[in-house]
């Protein structure tokens, strides 16, 4: 079973997979930089036992759901350089475990 996935491999392109949720034990989710692009699959929500998410230096759009408040395990929060749009969802409050955040967009 998986534990961690790292894939920062520039060049790396598509979308990302929404079969990545099959993997749920997984506890470390890092794509970048790279070149994915598209919006990130609703069944990524469903990762309950992800601690880490990392999207960094990627072309993903459309907005974060609020279905974020479903990784109750998370405790680092990373998207820098993405082309992603709208407000931070206020479900984000419901991370108590958060303890490093980070959004950057240029």
């Amino acid at each position: 079973k998986a534990m961690e996935l790292s894939l920062i491999v520039p060049g790396l392109e598509g979308r990302v997979p929404s079969e990545l949720a099959l993997l749920n034990e997984l506890q470390d989710l890092r794509f970048g930089p790279s070149s994915l692009t598209g919006e990130l699959p609703s069944e990524l929500w469903s990762l309950s036992r992800l601690e880490v998410l990392v999207l960094e230096s990627n072309q993903l759009t459309g907005t974060i759901s609020n279905d974020l408040a479903n990784l109750r395990e998370l405790k680092r929060l990373e998207f820098a350089t993405s082309d992603l749009s709208g407000t931070i969802p206020g479900s984000l409050g419901q991370l108590i475990l958060l303890t490093k955040m980070h959004f950057k967009v240029l």
